[in-house]
């Protein structure tokens, strides 16, 4: 084969590229900056799609300055972590009337001894009466 030389001037043009066609006007720059621009519209698009699925209302838990994620996670942290105390009391003493009784014997003699309760025994059958 037989070897081109160049001349100074046309190693010149070839550098800066004078008297070619600009770059942004050949095939491969379009097609490269169409794909480009169909690359990042996709990207884009999906990106938009895939934020607004994550943007749903999120319901979550405030107690004690600690936020839950569910109603349970709040409620066992609240268990878990409350101060209990009895609010019963264990005594066998009894008040009534401003009086205090040791036990309920007692107390059971207090309440005969003030009000008279009397038992009456009768051999009447109460079915056979109407009351009018």
């Amino acid at each position: 084969m037989k070897k081109k030389t160049l001349s100074a001037r046309e190693v010149v043009d070839k550098i800066f590229n004078i008297g070619q066609k600009p770059i942004w006007k050949s095939k491969r720059f379009i097609s490269l900056i169409s794909t480009v621009v169909l690359l990042g519209a996709t990207g884009i698009t999906t990106g938009c799609i895939l934020a607004s699925n994550k943007t749903e209302q999120q319901v979550y838990y405030k107690f004690d300055d600690k936020i839950f994620s569910s109603r349970s996670n709040a409620i066992g942290y609240a268990m878990n972590n409350a101060d209990t105390r009895s609010l019963g009391y264990n005594t066998n003493n009894y008040l009534f009337d401003g009086e205090v009784f040791q036990n309920r014997e007692s107390l059971n003699s207090h309440l005969k001894d003030k009000f008279s309760i009397s038992t009456v025994k009768t051999i009447r059958n109460p079915g056979e009466y109407t009351i009018k």
